[in-house]
């Protein structure tokens, strides 16, 4: 008995300290990419994220609800931007073999176009919610 809480004891300090490795990488591509520009940083971020999610979720069950709220909210607002470019390229691609017009074309992006910009409003606000929550858990 002795040794499997020896064994959990262990395992949990090694994931405290991947997910405060894993905190501090978030907060420096935060500042590498503040305002959600560079796509392959912000999928980065969204890993990161989900690594935390489910980390927190299996070994520290007792972590605060509102920090895996916080990452779930900033995970789909990430999935939103991430989608969102995605579908403004395809769009863009389609409306060429299609040979839209300039209206139609807009109107396919338009929306898109507005997701993202929204989502990329969003996101530095849920993820400093993350860094924050989480660094205040960890106090």
């Amino acid at each position: 008995v002795n040794a499997s809480i020896t064994q959990t004891v262990l395992v949990r300090r090694a994931a405290q300290r991947r997910l405060d490795r894993w905190v501090e990488q978030l907060a420096a591509l935060s500042r590498q990419d503040r305002a959600y520009q560079n796509i392959p940083l912000a999928h980065e971020r969204r890993i990161l994220g989900k690594k935390l999610r489910y980390a927190l979720a299996a070994f520290f069950p007792e972590a605060p609800p509102e920090l895996g709220l916080a990452l779930k909210r900033w995970q789909a607002c990430l999935g939103v931007l991430h989608d969102s470019l995605l579908h403004c390229e395809l769009a863009r691609r389609w409306a060429d073999e299609r040979q839209l017009s300039a209206e139609q074309t807009g109107l396919l992006l338009g929306w898109e176009a507005g997701r993202a910009a929204f989502a990329r409003k969003q996101a530095p606000k849920l993820e400093g919610e993350v860094i924050r929550l989480y660094r205040q858990w960890r106090q």
